[in-house]
């Protein structure tokens, strides 16, 4: 026979127990993995049962979240009325206090516009009236 052929077939038969090894090992993982579920049914059904008890105090906490959130959106319409009325207040005030207070500062601008020209008269007729007695 060919050597070649030879060290193929030695290198298959190599490979053929790696793969029969390999092939055990998986197995024995494999039972291993299914003792340990058929061992495990007992904490398997607990986990679930505890499972569901939480599902159910989940579904209680959204029904109380669901009722304070009426609640929250009740307080909110009721500050957003609030601040209606208290902007409409203040809108009526400001239109009440406006006008006077507008007039008081007309009035100001004018008693200072006309004692400014009274005052310039006066200094004007003032310096008049000390030039004309002296002489150049």
């Amino acid at each position: 026979m060919n050597p070649i052929v030879q060290v193929a077939i030695f290198l298959a038969a190599i490979a053929l127990v790696v793969a029969a090894i390999a092939l055990a090992r998986a197995l024995g993982r494999i039972a291993r993995a299914v003792d340990l579920i058929t061992d495990a049914n007992g904490p398997v059904a607990q986990l679930v049962a505890e499972a569901s008890e939480t599902s159910a105090e989940v579904r209680q906490l959204v029904v109380k979240l669901e009722v304070i959130s009426e609640h929250v959106s009740g307080v909110a319409e009721s500050l957003h009325r609030v601040g209606d009325r208290a902007a409409s207040m203040s809108e009526a005030v400001l239109d009440q206090v406006e006008p006077p207070i507008e007039s008081a500062v007309a009035l100001v601008r004018g008693l200072r516009a006309g004692a400014r020209v009274l005052a310039g008269k006066w200094v004007q007729r003032h310096e008049e009236s000390g030039n004309s007695g002296r002489m150049p």
